[in-house]
């Protein structure tokens, strides 16, 4: 497949510790947050932080890599938006167990 790749003329990059780079740019988002996050402010951040739209499903796939590798964690919570209609939300932050040792590894 990589070889494909190749042939088309795409840079094929080698990735650290089996991080991808929409894991990692999702771990930086959360390194400069100071609380917890749904996934529509962690697109916005990596929008605002690349410059460009990152797509919704490669935001939740993502999340659900690092939530398996113990590097994010989750809970289901309120939140009220200006219209005043209360509606559950996850919001995702990074676990007090690797909160120092995640953050150290993020670029």
């Amino acid at each position: 497949m990589w070889s494909l790749f190749k042939a088309l003329g795409f840079a094929v990059k080698q990735f650290r510790d089996d991080t991808n780079d929409s894991e990692q740019a999702i771990l930086n988002v959360f390194k400069n947050a100071s609380d917890e996050m749904t996934s529509y402010e962690i697109a916005r951040a990596l929008e605002r932080r690349l410059g460009h739209l990152v797509g919704l499903g490669t935001i939740y796939l993502a999340i659900s890599r690092l939530e398996r590798a113990g590097k994010l964690a989750s809970r289901w919570g309120d939140y009220t938006p200006p219209s005043g209609v209360t509606r559950p939300r996850k919001w995702y932050f990074l676990p007090e167990t690797a909160t120092v040792d995640t953050a150290d590894q993020i670029v």
